[in-house]
């Protein structure tokens, strides 16, 4: 069973460079400040990866940390958006780092 998440915007993700971009459903343009909060899974273990707000071109980078760190172990991404408007969705993403993005 699939969950369905009513909003007026929409994700165009770029799994093989880790990113994604927020544009509105209707006129297709980027929605920037929008918040993000992503989690990695590991294993069985699931904890807080990064979070911050889409570019002016409503882009974020989900993959990667601006500190050191390892992040190919990471084997999915959960990420959490959210709009000025207040409407949220949250997707699942896989990890360019590791191989496993298509």
């Amino acid at each position: 069973m699939k969950t369905y998440f009513p909003t007026t915007f929409k994700l165009h993700f770029y799994e093989r460079i880790g990113e994604f971009k927020v544009v509105d459903r209707l006129e297709g343009l980027p929605l920037p400040m929008s918040y993000v909060k992503v989690y990695s899974k590991k294993g069985n273990s699931t904890s807080f990866f990064k979070d911050g707000y889409t570019d002016l071109r409503g882009r974020f980078n989900y993959a990667e940390l601006s500190g050191s760190g390892d992040a190919t172990q990471i084997e999915k991404f959960s990420i959490f958006v959210q709009t000025e408007s207040n409407e949220s969705l949250i997707k699942e993403a896989t990890n360019p780092r590791n191989g496993s993005a298509k």
